[in-house]
């Protein structure tokens, strides 16, 4: 039988948890942002390869660029993961090491993060409520091999064990955080698309219905950079909360 909760296991509140994601991303914004900010060259050099040159050119200009975005979003996660803690504890000096460290880490959190899929999806080919399960089993497995450099193996056994006994609770928190986040960033997104559309003479809901602009898709590609930070933190925070914990 699965043990789904333990009461005597002390997590740090949710409200805390999105509390304290926030005071690391305002207090280290210009940090955060230098390591994010390496997402916008493939997107930037697509957009001017998609005006300036042929349909041929602009093809294969997305499939580098798309590469390049994968293998730099992997980076980015690695290096922001990795940040966290050190930012936690104030110890900004520790992390001149880190961005070299991370492209090491690429592949065991890439490689992770397919097995992670993989289990879950099975899960969810069988009943969606064993899919529920292995994805909270397991949510914290691309954490830990990054933060404790784990064998892939080791890191979805640590994961369980972390969430082993309080599993409805650290799920409730991780959904309710993604939700306020989610929530936030769709106000954002709205409000800048009811901003453009005087700008381009057109209404909101046209400009719903139809393909969007170029200028439309860089306001969502720049939004989605300044959120992604947001979620990994509240994510590797939730983890440490489940660490310190146990």
């Amino acid at each position: 039988m699965i043990a789904l909760e333990n009461q005597d296991k002390k997590l740090v509140g949710t409200a805390k948890l999105l509390s304290n994601t926030w005071k690391i991303y305002k207090e280290h914004y210009i940090l955060i942002f230098g390591y994010v900010g390496w997402l916008l060259v493939p997107f930037v050099i697509h957009i001017l390869v998609s005006i300036t040159f042929s349909k041929d050119i602009i093809k294969i200009s997305y499939f580098v660029t798309t590469i390049a975005e994968i293998i730099l979003a992997l980076w980015v996660s690695v290096l922001l993961i990795s940040a966290v803690p050190i930012l936690k504890r104030k110890k900004v000096r520790h992390l001149k090491k880190i961005s070299t460290r991370s492209w090491k880490l690429i592949i065991p959190y890439f490689l992770t993060s397919i097995v992670f899929g993989f289990i879950v999806a099975a899960g969810i080919t069988m009943l969606i409520i064993p899919g529920i399960i292995f994805y909270t089993w397991f949510l914290f497995a691309e954490t830990v091999v990054v933060l404790e450099k784990s064998s892939i193996r080791k890191s979805f056994k640590t994961s369980k064990g972390l969430v082993k006994g309080r599993l409805l609770k650290i799920l409730g928190q991780y959904l309710c955080g993604q939700i306020v986040i989610a929530f936030i960033f769709t106000i954002f997104i709205v409000l800048a698309y009811l901003a453009l559309g005087p700008l381009q003479g057109v209404s909101f809901e046209m400009m719903l219905k139809a393909p969007p602009t170029l200028i439309g898709q860089a306001i969502e590609y720049i939004l989605t950079l300044v959120f992604l930070p947001i979620i990994v933190i509240f994510e590797t925070l939730l983890y440490l909360s489940a660490k310190e914990s146990k």
